[in-house]
């Protein structure tokens, strides 16, 4: 049986049967999952490498517990993150 997620961008199917599988895009901030890190950091805390680094790692007890910024702090992050990586893509 497969699980269907749906953002307003994209649609995602994966085979529940599939446990080691990374996502595209990272459940936190939902940008895509590029590098190598971000398979270690999703393995352990579910998100890409960034969110880890910038939230996880904080506090990883708080984490686990389901705790995560809220979605204000997480959309400021994002614009940052995109405008800053446009910038060195031209």
């Amino acid at each position: 049986m497969n699980i269907k997620k749906e953002n307003a961008l994209y649609t995602i199917i994966v085979d529940e049967n599939d446990t080691n599988q990374v996502p595209l895009f990272c459940e936190v901030c939902d940008l895509p999952m590029l590098k190598n890190e971000d398979d270690s950091s999703y393995r352990e805390f579910e998100s890409c490498d960034h969110c880890s680094t910038m939230w996880a790692y904080q506090d990883k007890e708080k984490w686990s517990m389901g705790e995560r910024p809220k979605q204000s702090i997480i959309n400021k992050d994002k614009e940052l993150r995109t405008r800053i990586s446009n910038k060195f893509i031209l």
